[in-house]
């Protein structure tokens, strides 16, 4: 039973060793950069990129003082794919 198994591990193990290929990871980072840039040429947008690497527009300003940590504020936003179809908006 011993020298039944051993060769059936075997041929199992080879087996997904050959089945599966190395995955390649991709980073989209450059690409995914170099899609937005284009889409902010495109239309003509001044756009500011944050730490986090969050490219936004502001459209209009608010007015009034500067909120501090006690402060309540309101924010209109509308998140868009490049495709223009818009994933979050308040």
């Amino acid at each position: 039973m011993k020298y039944f198994l051993l060769p059936l591990i075997l041929i199992f193990v080879f087996s997904c060793a050959d089945n599966k290929k190395a995955e390649e990871i991709v980073d989209f980072t450059a690409q995914n950069e170099e899609e937005i840039l284009t889409y902010i040429a495109d239309n003509n947008l001044t756009a500011q990129k944050s730490a986090t690497g969050l490219h936004y527009v502001i459209n209009a300003s608010g007015t009034g003082a500067q909120p501090n940590a006690n402060s309540n504020v309101t924010v209109s936003y509308k998140g868009t794919f490049i495709n223009g179809k818009v994933f979050d908006q308040s």
